[in-house]
């Protein structure tokens, strides 16, 4: 998996989390601002960074799939079932990494729909 893969996955969830926090008014714009640092956004990836490569992971593995069946999928769709299985196991096991690749599988097999075009 490519190291920027992981490093932009962990930023965009860093992102959501300072723009939860953000909405709740929990942080104050100067506290956003401190929390924006590369060394704090570093260290957070570094320390979910098995979360991330296993989402880098289901991407990949997901791509290749529509790739080789010839199914199309929109990104909005995948964001939105990807963003799905991360509230699931949110709410499953919080504030643990997800441990296995076959969790994201079968989960995204599980609430995955295969749709026929005549297209060939």
């Amino acid at each position: 998996i490519p190291e920027s893969m992981v490093r932009n996955i962990g930023r965009e969830e860093y992102g959501k989390k300072l723009m939860e926090l953000q909405a709740q008014g929990t942080l104050s714009p100067e506290m956003i601002q401190k929390f924006t640092s590369e060394k704090i956004v570093s260290d957070y990836i570094e320390k979910e960074r098995g979360t991330f490569e296993m989402l880098a992971k289901a991407s990949v593995g997901i791509a290749e799939i529509l790739k080789l069946e010839k199914l199309v999928l929109s990104q909005e769709a995948f964001e939105e079932e990807l963003d799905k299985i991360r509230a699931q196991y949110a709410q499953e096991s919080p504030g643990q990494e997800l441990e296995e690749d076959e969790q994201i599988t079968q989960a995204v097999r599980e609430r995955s729909e295969t749709k026929l075009s005549g297209k060939g």
